[in-house]
């Protein structure tokens, strides 16, 4: 009941572009009913049951990783770009129906989101609703306990036997620790004699402009903080499974590290966890494959002018990941499976498909 109060609240400062005073007084209003939901339920994520008929593991698992920028509505006037609640294009769908749409054509056994940071009125009004008829478990709010915005990570699973755990980073700065509980899930997926076949684990690591501080928050800069966030997720990885194997332990989702620029893959003059050449994972990068196309920031400056001003800049920015511990037991192929063309499309993220292939 108090979240509920508190999301209703809100609600006019996260479906307003301009939310102005009554906006803001919706949030202050918001904060204590929050922070009873906070106290009442500590729990760090809600499970919530779809309608679909529960599958069997096989041999092959194909997980979905995707940012689809459900952010609120100030946030996406800012960057000019159009509210998950906002028709695009000629048939006046909206973002968020396309966005659920192509989850649906793409049939993933597990699906891992990043930024669904809309509440109740995103995850379970629209993901969940639209979803339902398609997968057997859903685990929405995850990492909840913060007064503005939880992790934003979101997962659906079509699998009849899964858990989740749920982990806050210890390594973060600037406004990602100020209003976000940064952190990761872990789904463990096991067959029906109950052994456990997989771990998939899905994040959001340090934003690109999280803190703009020189050294950073506590002497790190932003690059610092994802690669020690990278090494949490998979240091927990490494802990599970020494005390329970399984054949697969991936993780994966917008790691905001970009893949083809020295200044992310290389820090402090080591290479970095998500270097693409790092033996310590098993790699599933795949040069433009886990591009975005084009980036966030050149998408304004893509004319035709810009192109003849700048004719050696490449535009793609690899940011979305999917890597797994070193393992004879699965191969791990990935595949881009959206594009992003204009701000019709549904995120300016890929969304990022692997297969997990168990050989032994």
């Amino acid at each position: 009941m108090a979240q509920a109060i508190a999301d209703a609240l809100k609600s006019s400062f996260f479906q307003n572009p301009s939310p102005g005073a009554l906006g803001f007084l919706g949030v202050g209003l918001a904060l204590p009913f929050r922070q009873i939901a906070i106290w009442s339920n500590p729990d760090d994520f809600t499970e919530i049951a779809g309608h679909a008929d529960p599958k069997d593991v096989a041999s092959d698992i194909t997980v979905l990783y995707w940012n689809i920028l459900g952010f609120h509505a100030g946030q996406a006037a800012d960057e000019g770009r159009p509210h998950w609640n906002q028709a695009i294009g000629d048939n006046g769908e909206r973002r968020i129906d396309k966005i659920c749409q192509k989850i649906i054509d793409i049939d993933p056994d597990v699906v891992m989101l990043s930024e669904s940071h809309g509440g109740t009125e995103l995850e379970r009004k629209e993901l969940v609703a639209q979803l339902q008829d398609h997968y057997g478990t859903f685990y929405t709010d995850i990492l909840p306990q913060a007064l503005m915005f939880g992790s934003g990570n979101f997962v659906a699973t079509k699998y009849k036997n899964t858990s989740l755990q749920a982990y806050e980073f210890s390594a973060k700065g600037g406004s990602d620790a100020k209003f976000v509980r940064k952190g990761f899930a872990v789904l463990s997926i096991r067959d029906d004699d109950n052994n456990l076949v997989a771990r998939i684990a899905g994040t959001h690591l340090q934003s690109g402009h999280s803190t703009d501080k020189p050294d950073g928050e506590d002497g790190l800069t932003n690059a610092q903080i994802r690669n020690a966030q990278a090494l949490e997720i998979k240091a927990k990885l490494e802990e599970l499974n020494e005390a329970e194997p399984a054949k697969a332990n991936i993780f994966g989702g917008d790691c905001n590290v970009n893949r083809r620029d020295e200044a992310d893959i290389m820090i402090d003059g080591e290479m970095a966890l998500l270097h693409p050449e790092n033996p310590a994972l098993k790699n599933g990068f795949g040069e433009k494959l886990d591009a975005k196309d084009p980036t966030q920031i050149d998408l304004p400056f893509l004319t035709d002018e810009w192109k003849a001003k700048n004719p050696d800049r490449d535009p793609w920015e690899a940011v979305d990941t999917i890597v797994g511990l070193p393992s004879d037991s699965y191969t791990l192929v990935t595949e881009g499976v959206s594009e992003y063309k204009s701000v019709d499309d549904p995120s300016d993220h890929l969304a990022f498909k692997g297969t997990i292939t168990l050989t032994a």
